[in-house]
């Protein structure tokens, strides 16, 4: 089969890397120059032995960390290996798939790859990107196999309250599909690292340490799903890889047992430029915004009649500056902000914003 372009992922292995950019507000995760936090004992690195469906340890790690049991957790190579394994796993031919939007393009197009067919359900700017149960509800049909949502909300950085998600898993379990949850920005939210996940509960998650953590070059991913469910999974990955590498595992056993040291740290540059970004916004009357509940990124709506299309290529050449255009994401009249740079950047990006923005009005 000819896969489809996945346009976002494209743009962006390519043009962050523009030597013409001097100030990124288009990155969504950190990499952490200096991983010394988290000394790996190398002394355990090997080359062979057990490790079919991942580390036991690290797999006993993620268990830990988020309360569910160590069956209930597979390790995978970073959440986009998760998500197409969730569809290939779930989904047959003609199944439908009802999928939030604005979304991650990931989300939108995976189940199509397995003959999923693909419908949407708004959480628009009208309504603060907020997720609507009673709009899923009436959204869904006799044909619906899974529900795919995020939490935080990438583009908007927008959560689910805790009745939201109770609601979602409600509806689940009486109408009969499964809800997918990319928690991958999740832990962005302050208090201790929670899932939607349940036990016994029709709900799969996919997440990683590639965020707040900061470690998305270990590609240190997990599913968690009901064991049938991750068998189904592991079935599909036989046909991917053999074995994770085994040299990596002592780098992220290492990130697990630092990983809230990780978290503090990603929080407080997120924080930071979280603030920038307000005190920004708030000085200007002609870009509006849902302020987001954490995270990295925020998709404010430009001026009207000023495309996204167009605004990025501008800041690009005139500005020297990198934004994401919002059609990647469903609407070309936001753009993706990312804070992951540090405040000092975020401020000299965002001046640029405004003095392009200033220039189109």
């Amino acid at each position: 089969m000819m896969f489809p372009s996945f346009e976002y992922m494209e743009w962006a292995k390519t043009h962050p890397a523009d030597p013409e950019v001097r100030f990124n507000l288009a990155g969504s995760g950190f990499d952490y120059a200096d991983p010394g936090v988290i000394q790996p004992d190398f002394g355990r690195v090997r080359l062979s032995g057990p490790n079919f469906y991942g580390s036991e340890s690290i797999r006993g790690r993620i268990a830990a960390r988020y309360g569910v049991p160590v069956e209930h957790v597979l390790n995978v190579a970073g959440t986009s290996l998760g998500i197409f394994l969730t569809v290939a796993a779930l989904l047959e031919p003609g199944d439908e798939v009802l999928v939030e939007g604005p979304a991650y393009e990931h989300l939108v197009k995976a189940p199509g790859l397995v003959g999923g067919v693909v419908n949407r359900v708004g959480r628009g700017f009208g309504s603060g990107f907020r997720l609507d149960v009673d709009r899923i509800r009436h959204a869904l049909t006799p044909n619906t196999r899974l529900v795919v949502v995020s939490d935080l909300h990438n583009p908007s950085g927008r959560a689910l309250d805790a009745p939201t998600r109770a609601a979602l898993l409600d509806l689940a379990e009486t109408e009969g599909f499964t809800l997918f949850v990319d928690e991958v920005y999740r832990d962005f939210l302050s208090g201790p690292p929670g899932t939607i996940y349940e036990p016994g509960r029709p709900v799969v998650v996919a997440s990683s340490l590639t965020k707040v953590y900061g470690m998305g070059m270990l590609r240190a991913g997990w599913l968690l799903g009901a064991p049938e469910f991750l068998h189904r999974a592991a079935r599909v990955l036989n046909f991917l890889h053999v074995r994770d590498p085994f040299p990596m595992e002592p780098l992220i056993e290492a990130a697990f047992d630092h990983a809230d040291e990780l978290r503090a740290r990603g929080l407080e540059t997120a924080r930071a430029g979280m603030a920038v970004l307000t005190d920004w916004m708030s000085g200007r009357s002609d870009i509006q915004w849902s302020p987001p509940d954490g995270g990295l990124v925020a998709f404010p709506r430009l001026p009207h009649g000023i495309s996204s299309a167009l605004f990025w290529r501008r800041l690009r050449e005139e500005e020297a500056t990198l934004v994401v255009p919002g059609y990647f994401f469903d609407d070309d009249h936001h753009i993706r902000l990312g804070l992951a740079q540090g405040p000092d950047v975020v401020a000299a990006g965002l001046e640029r914003v405004g003095r392009l923005l200033d220039a189109m009005a």
